[in-house]
């Protein structure tokens, strides 16, 4: 009988050795890449690399960008509140304090029109 260090030994190893084996199947089967300079160009938040970098862009992309981060990461602290088997009246109370701010917040943007796209 192995031990539960072996055991996570012989694990990691056959992890990290099929994930080898994919990355080398990945790199023999793929296609190859075209080596064009469009192809091979940077490409970030929809514009191209080649452009003037001085452009103007909108504000309320990263506005909306950054909202869907803040609740997102709210979805990942409150997730284990729900998937608790008994939630302690403190971590609901604590819950209900984050809910609260995140709904005042929301609130805020919501009246100064960050969020509305025209």
């Amino acid at each position: 009988m192995m031990s539960s260090f072996e055991l996570g030994v012989v694990y990691f190893v056959g992890v990290g050795g099929f994930g080898v084996l994919l990355l080398f199947l990945a790199k023999k089967l793929g296609k190859k890449g075209r080596a064009n300079m469009y192809a091979a160009s940077a490409f970030e938040c929809g514009f191209q690399a080649i452009s003037n970098a001085r452009t103007p862009f909108s504000l309320k992309f990263y506005i909306v960008a950054l909202v869907f981060l803040v609740f997102d990461v709210e979805l990942i602290l409150v997730f284990p509140y729900f998937c608790g088997i008994s939630p302690t009246p403190w971590g609901v109370l604590t819950l209900f304090c984050f809910m609260a701010v995140l709904l005042v917040g929301l609130v805020h943007e919501c009246n100064e029109g960050s969020i509305e796209w025209q």
